[in-house]
């Protein structure tokens, strides 16, 4: 597991150095020759609750992995060892997601973290 948490966490500090969420497509390639995807922030809807994610992914369902961090998700691209990347636009709980793929459509849903105000005030 700690080999796995090191990859993703790569790929974020990799991908998100300074760059700014969203924006056009861009492509990356590593030495190994992985290619990452940062895709579109215009996938990405949200209410008061909960981030939504919606995207075309033409794979199976075995062709896959869908891996959730608290300010990103990641899709690994098993058959062609890609990935594709969103930064999300606040923290989530990874362990609220859920996630159909149906029609070549992924639908991601994932719970935001509260932020307290922490007022000494009160």
């Amino acid at each position: 597991m700690r080999d796995a948490d090191d990859f993703i966490n790569n790929i974020i500090r990799e991908f998100f150095n300074d760059g700014p969420m969203g924006g056009a497509i861009k492509t990356n390639e590593d030495h190994y020759g992985r290619r990452y995807y940062n895709d579109t922030s215009d996938h990405i809807t949200e209410d008061d609750e909960y981030i939504y994610i919606c995207f075309e992914l033409k794979k199976n369902k075995e062709d896959y992995e869908v891996i959730a961090r608290e300010e990103v998700v990641v899709i690994h691209l098993i058959t062609s060892n890609d990935q594709i990347v969103y930064r999300l636009p606040c923290k989530v709980d990874p362990k609220s997601m859920e996630y159909t793929h149906n029609n070549y459509v992924m639908d991601i849903t994932l719970r935001k973290i509260k932020e307290e105000n922490k007022n000494d005030d009160e």
